[in-house]
């Protein structure tokens, strides 16, 4: 598959429209990397300033993270994860945010 454009689909139901699909990276030794996040409701992609190789589309249900010229250097497991936004201000002590869900997708071997 090297050189060809590699699609990763993440298909998600049941969301509001204040939520986010966020993308990330795993290299074995390495640590999770965030590529970009997709906005559920308008389709806006937020891309990581270092991660300019991955693009992301928006079709209804479905967010695809997409990786044009893939080569070896994209080896990795990809996770996509969903959670709503929040504004908590003036939050003191520490916060969790639980993911709503997540999919793993395996290297390109």
């Amino acid at each position: 598959m090297p050189g060809k454009t590699a699609r990763i689909s993440c298909k998600v139901s049941n969301v509001g429209s204040s939520n986010y699909i966020h993308w990330y990276q795993k290299k074995d030794g390495e640590a999770l990397k965030r590529l970009l996040y997709i906005t559920v409701d308008k389709g806006i992609v937020t891309q990581d300033p270092t991660a300019s190789d991955f693009k992301a589309e928006k079709q209804e249900n479905e967010y695809n993270l997409v990786i044009p010229k893939v080569n070896s250097g994209f080896d990795a497991t990809y996770y996509c994860a969903c959670w709503d936004s929040h504004s908590e201000k003036g939050a003191t002590g520490s916060w969790r945010k639980t993911l709503s869900f997540y999919s793993t997708f395996e290297s390109f071997r």
